[in-house]
């Protein structure tokens, strides 16, 4: 039986990590139970002045109650006390203190050999997106609103390594709950769901930017599949015993900073008149989908970070819209070929924010699987999720 985990180390500073920590500290301050943290630790690997500003934002995040604190190897604790940053650990002595690992970092997969050396006394590590694949898993994959379950049973059972899905997974993922609500009386089987992912090639915060175009190579380790993304979201629905799905991804990476976007066509087995409204009906009840009028993903992009203007409790800090996936309203359309009914549109993926709201309902789950509620977590989270129309 699992006990109450009260430490959390985050390790990574990047366009999750940070997100996830400045949130995990804000809603530590709410006071509620499943976000009492007696410790939030963050680990930074390199120096870099550049960086000082933004590590001090996260260490007077907050005035009263849990302040960050920073970790760093050893061999680097003077240069962070020359560049006035004070490490309060060094990273051997954070992951002993931890009892929750969030490895935000891009060596996610090559650091598990690591913590297999602290996996004592039920310690959990979670690793980030690309981290599960069918020659490297990290552990179990998560997705939000998909495998609460499966994954609250095996923390239940001692399990200590999992994986939270890409922002793409996630969206993938959303796309495909959203085609079994409003067809709910086809054979999923029959169903065939194809997407291709335009992945953007950088982050918005990267200094330097690809100017290229790029298809991913065929990769014979997903011949069924086309690409990891489809088998982390088949993984996911596997493990909560829903093996029927049809699904196939392909990837392409474009030189844009803004949003990843997904073209998507999905064959229907037979002929239905009212496919698109069934849909769209699927889509407007959905508290994990938004929509949106605007084609340019630069404006779906700027737009999506406006609704920090709605009012809700700070500790929320509603800066961004963390739908799982922005479905394009005037590109939704169907047709019949052959006697089947083809629905095709495109969404928007928003950035990494589903990541970080699954990461904090991770970071729940683990700190007290028994005590964990997901119908409480998606309703404390529920007013993050509107307005949903951008």
């Amino acid at each position: 039986m699992a006990h109450e985990r009260r430490r959390i180390l985050i390790r990574g500073t990047g366009t999750v990590g940070y997100e996830f920590i400045r949130r995990l500290c804000l809603f530590t301050a709410s006071g509620h139970p499943y976000f009492d943290w007696e410790e939030i630790i963050f680990d930074k690997r390199s120096p870099f002045e550049k960086n000082v500003p933004k590590i001090k934002q996260l260490q007077e995040l907050m005035k009263e109650g849990i302040h960050p604190r920073l970790c760093t190897r050893k061999e680097r604790v003077e240069e962070f006390k020359q560049i006035g940053l004070e490490p309060t650990y060094t990273l051997e002595e954070a992951l002993e203190r931890a009892d929750v690992v969030f490895d935000a970092t891009p060596s996610g997969g090559e650091n598990k050999r690591l913590y297999e050396t602290y996996a004592s006394d039920g310690r959990v590590f979670i690793a980030e997106g690309s981290e599960f694949k069918k020659k490297k898993q990290f552990g179990d994959i998560f997705v939000s609103g998909v495998n609460e379950r499966a994954i609250l049973d095996n923390l239940q059972r001692g399990g200590q390594f999992f994986v939270v899905g890409s922002c793409n997974t996630h969206a993938i993922a959303r796309n495909v709950l959203l085609i079994k609500k409003a067809f709910p009386s086809l054979p999923q089987e029959e169903i065939r769901i194809e997407a291709t992912v335009l992945r953007r090639s950088d982050d918005p915060n990267k200094e330097q930017t690809t100017t290229s175009f790029s298809f991913s190579r065929f990769d014979e380790e997903y011949l069924e599949e086309g690409s990891y993304h489809a088998y982390n979201v088949l993984a996911a629905f596997r493990s909560v015993g829903d093996e029927r799905i049809k699904l196939r991804v392909t990837v392409a990476k474009l030189a844009d900073p803004f949003m990843h976007c997904l073209l998507w066509k999905v064959t229907l087995p037979t002929r239905i008149s009212d496919a698109r409204e069934r849909f769209m009906e699927a889509v407007i009840a959905d508290p994990f989908c938004s929509r949106t009028g605007y084609r340019q993903a630069n404006i779906v992009y700027w737009e999506s970070k406006e609704v920090k203007r709605f009012d809700v409790a700070p500790w929320l800090l509603r800066d961004r819209c963390y739908s799982h996936t922005i479905v394009c309203l005037p590109t939704v359309g169907a047709r019949v070929s052959d006697g089947k009914t083809v629905l095709e549109y495109c969404t928007f993926t928003p950035q990494d924010s589903n990541v970080i709201l699954s990461n904090l309902e991770m970071a729940c789950m683990a700190k007290n699987p028994n005590a964990f509620s997901t119908e409480e977590f998606h309703n404390l989270v529920a007013p993050l999720l509107e307005p949903r129309e951008i």
